[in-house]
């Protein structure tokens, strides 16, 4: 199944549009300094992380990876929603990273993901 991939805005307005109840499942990420969104779906996971290197301040943790790594294994059934800020480099990483792992469907075209977040997630779901 193919994972959507949206900025903050744009989830905003697709939940908006669209019943998450029981369809979806939904990563939602947040910088370290940002809010949660206020979502109304049966499976979400809110994480924060800064769209920053690897080893910068902020940066996605392994803990992190293995949580996201987790919740897509757990919610194979639905389809996969995750979305950051602009929806240019967190998400569609994580949702790229996914699917190489095998937990849907995923072409980046047109993004620029963080490679660190990348990084992360596949070194997290190879072990």
């Amino acid at each position: 199944m193919k994972t959507l991939v949206f900025s903050r805005e744009g989830f905003i307005k697709f939940q908006k549009e669209n019943d998450l109840e029981k369809k979806y499942a939904v990563i939602s990420i947040s910088a370290i300094d940002e809010d949660c969104l206020r979502i109304e779906c049966d499976e979400v996971l809110y994480v924060h992380f800064n769209d920053v290197g690897e080893f910068d301040k902020g940066a996605i943790t392994p803990e992190i990876a293995r949580i996201i790594i987790q919740f897509a294994k757990l919610e194979m059934g639905r389809q996969l929603i995750v979305h950051c800020g602009a929806g240019l480099s967190r998400s569609p990483v994580v949702a790229l990273a996914l699917a190489v792992l095998g937990y849907g469907e995923y072409d980046p075209q047109g993004t620029v993901p963080n490679v660190a977040v990348k990084a992360m997630i596949m070194r997290e779901g190879w072990k």
